[in-house]
């Protein structure tokens, strides 16, 4: 069977993912090498904290905008009982981390994993209730 995407709002959903996807992961090393390297000033660090945050905020827009443009409503209604299970799971995850944090049990960890966390949760949410509904 072809999984490849043949609806409209599929295929402009799956551009920009992709192009964010690779802007962020571009953008976070080259980030995180100018930083150690070249010691810019605080304004230069603000911006270059700035950019791999936009690249995920994209992400979310392109994933807003394929719940609105999709016109079958059954791939939409998929996708939005994923949400909860994943919001559910990252916020357990993140509650409990964050505990062990206070408690000096487990290091310190940076905010930005928490939205690539959420993906892989909704990534775990959709293919349990693959299995389930199967």
């Amino acid at each position: 069977m072809d999984r490849s995407p043949t609806r409209p709002a599929e295929r402009r959903n799956n551009d920009p993912v992709l192009a964010a996807s690779v802007a962020y992961a571009a953008l976070l090393t080259g980030a995180e090498y100018a930083v150690k390297s070249l010691a810019p000033r605080a304004a230069v660090r603000f911006i270059l904290a700035l950019l791999p945050a936009l690249a995920i905020v994209a992400i979310l827009i392109a994933v807003g905008r394929f719940l609105v443009e999709e016109s079958d409503e059954y791939l939409p209604a998929g996708f939005i009982r994923q949400i909860p299970w994943a919001i559910g799971a990252m916020l357990s995850l993140a509650t409990t981390y964050g505990f062990h944090e206070v408690f000096d049990v487990a290091p310190t960890m940076p905010l930005y994993v928490v939205a690539i966390l959420w993906f892989f949760c909704l990534g775990v949410a959709g293919a349990a209730l693959r299995i389930r509904v199967s």
